[in-house]
């Protein structure tokens, strides 16, 4: 079953969460939960605009110089590197996915970014799903996976109610998959 819209699904249970601004895409395939950013300008149209506003900032300047005030030269292109270092900034921060897989009696957590794919994996009978306050009341929750002393924290860029709703969703996947795992001992 795949999400649409403003649904998060974990198995055949679907979650309605209320997005003000949609930010992340989240879909669910039996129980594999998939997080990332919302990526809402491609590579191929951020070099446009990177291109235009350049082009843009190039023109105007050489009208200055043109007139005598060839000192907006060095402001200009200090203008463009930092426009250039932002959205590189920007292009690597869209690029997380974050997934959590329940297969098995395993709960598996994937952070993948451009050059450093991390996996951290932690029995299910002992993991805990836990949505704690932030260290400073401004920071906003935390979503905590993790079982014996070692917590990951995840979908730091989701707002508090969909790092709400999300956990809640992990939660009941975690709790079908054990109830499965539990009446696939019994009846063996």
């Amino acid at each position: 079953m795949q999400c649409r819209g403003k649904d998060l699904c974990a198995g055949d249970n679907c979650v309605k969460i209320d997005l003000d601004q949609v930010i992340l895409y989240i879909w669910s395939m039996s129980s594999e939960f998939v997080i990332q950013p919302n990526r809402s300008l491609s590579d191929r149209g951020r070099k446009r605009l990177l291109y235009g506003v350049g082009l843009i900032m190039a023109l105007i300047t050489l009208r200055f110089v043109l007139i005598g005030g060839w000192m907006v030269l060095p402001f200009m292109l200090a203008d463009i590197v930092a426009l250039v270092l932002a959205f590189v900034v920007v292009g690597r921060q869209c690029c997380i996915v974050e997934r959590v897989v329940i297969e098995g009696d395993l709960l598996t957590i994937h952070h993948e970014e451009k050059h450093k794919p991390l996996c951290w994996s932690f029995p299910l009978y002992w993991v805990n799903v836990d949505l704690k306050p932030g260290p400073h009341p401004s920071h906003g929750s935390r979503l905590l996976i993790g079982s014996h002393g070692e917590w990951i924290e995840l979908a730091g860029f989701l707002t508090n109610a969909e790092r709400e709703s999300l956990t809640e969703a992990i939660r009941e996947a975690v709790h079908e998959a054990l109830s499965l795992n539990k009446e696939g001992c019994q009846s063996a």
